[in-house]
């Protein structure tokens, strides 16, 4: 997709979905370039939960302030029934295949990565952004897209759900460095904001029942 061709971003479009909606609510968004930069992302997300394939690697282009971005989604599921999730923001292409799973690629700036355990009805994870990027509301739109990501996997994957519904437990990285100490920053504040309980320095946990899930 050629820049000028990527999503534009109109303060007075109204949102597409209820995940645009409730976070510019969450934040109580002023800024023009964080309310900017969190409707993109949700959008260009929430259209790529909805594909119909099972398994994906897909990546949408997207233009913040007069940035060039881009989004990848990938679902891999695997043969013990676990289903693996990974969403990255780029400031370049991304690469056809991620060299790193588990921390950041080159030209990554966001991330969040989740693995989905229905037999023990758990998810666990990590989200981060990286320090040059920090404060412009990538890392707390992914964690915002955790909700639609949840979602999305239990429409695919219902029959696997167990009635107890799923637990989840995020590690948050996106952390800048300030005189070497880090500090909590808005991704956490987020989390918080979205339900989740801190129950350590950078770890948070929500559990989501099955009536939550629909």
């Amino acid at each position: 997709m050629k820049s000028e061709d990527a999503p534009q971003f109109n303060p007075d479009q109204q949102p597409k979905s209820p995940e645009l909606d409730n976070v510019l609510k969450l934040f109580g968004i002023k800024d023009v370039n964080l309310k900017e930069a969190t409707q993109l992302l949700l959008q260009q997300a929430y259209e790529l939960f909805n594909s119909a394939s099972l398994e994906l690697s897909q990546v949408r282009s997207l233009e913040i302030n007069g940035e060039q971005f881009f989004l990848q989604y990938n679902i891999y599921p695997r043969e013990s029934g676990q289903v693996w999730i990974r969403v990255g923001l780029f400031k370049n292409q991304p690469p056809a295949l991620i060299k790193n799973a588990t921390a950041f690629n080159e030209g990554e700036v966001a991330m969040t990565r989740l693995m989905f355990n229905f037999e023990k009805g758990r998810v666990s994870g990590e989200v981060g952004t990286d320090e040059n990027f920090e404060g412009r509301g990538f890392g707390s739109a992914l964690v915002f897209m955790e909700e639609g990501i949840i979602r999305d996997i239990i429409r695919r994957y219902r029959d696997k759900v167990t009635p107890d519904g799923f637990k989840n437990e995020i590690v948050d990285n996106s952390r800048s460095s300030n005189e070497g100490k880090n500090y909590e920053g808005w991704t956490s504040s987020m989390a918080q904001k979205m339900g989740f309980e801190k129950i350590d320095e950078n770890k948070f946990v929500k559990s989501y029942k099955p009536d939550d899930l629909k």
